[in-house]
């Protein structure tokens, strides 16, 4: 069951939505390319295969595209960027990844949770947890460190209860 999150006894969505999310798609990209600029080539893999994720030798993976099974529902999740970063002495990423949320101009309460969502589905798929994220935002491509273990609980009561807060992560349940 496919759950929509539309709102009731309003208007069409205005002309200025549509070129919100077109400023955000246009931020996402300009932030993924100066995110990919940071690394040299060979380190940087763009819509990396799931199936073979974990044995990448990668240290910035951007625009993947995730699914997760949990109980009944299948979860999809579009992560912007996630950069590898081991432990000292590690090679693998398990338990060192951070993961990392582009966003336009300021931050909202509701980022948080989508960028939970987002870290929860990864884990689920990955089996192993991500445990920490990073939401860039506005001009001077500020960085908010999220504690995304922090937020597991209210993602799960998200699903569960399909309250009107869960919209945003709502929208990225492909089936229960």
């Amino acid at each position: 069951m496919l759950v929509e999150c539309k709102p009731t006894n309003h208007p069409p969505a205005p002309p200025y939505s549509e070129w919100l999310e077109t400023q955000n798609d246009s931020y996402r990209l300009i932030g993924t390319r100066r995110l990919v600029a940071e690394f040299s080539n060979d380190e940087v893999v763009l819509s990396p295969d799931m199936a073979n994720f974990k044995v990448a030798k990668w240290r910035l993976a951007s625009n993947l595209a995730v699914p997760a099974q949990m109980d009944c529902c299948v979860l999809e999740s579009e992560i912007h960027a996630l950069a590898c970063m081991p432990a000292e002495g590690q090679k693998s990423c398990q338990n060192s990844s951070l993961f990392v949320c582009l966003h336009q101009q300021t931050e909202r309460g509701t980022d948080q949770l989508v960028l939970a969502f987002d870290a929860f589905v990864l884990s689920r798929s990955l089996g192993y947890e991500i445990g920490l994220g990073k939401i860039i935002h506005g001009d001077d491509h500020l960085a908010l460190k999220v504690k995304t273990s922090a937020l597991t609980s209210e993602v799960r009561k998200c699903l569960e209860n399909k309250s009107p807060r869960c919209c945003p992560i709502l929208r990225r349940q492909t089936s229960c």
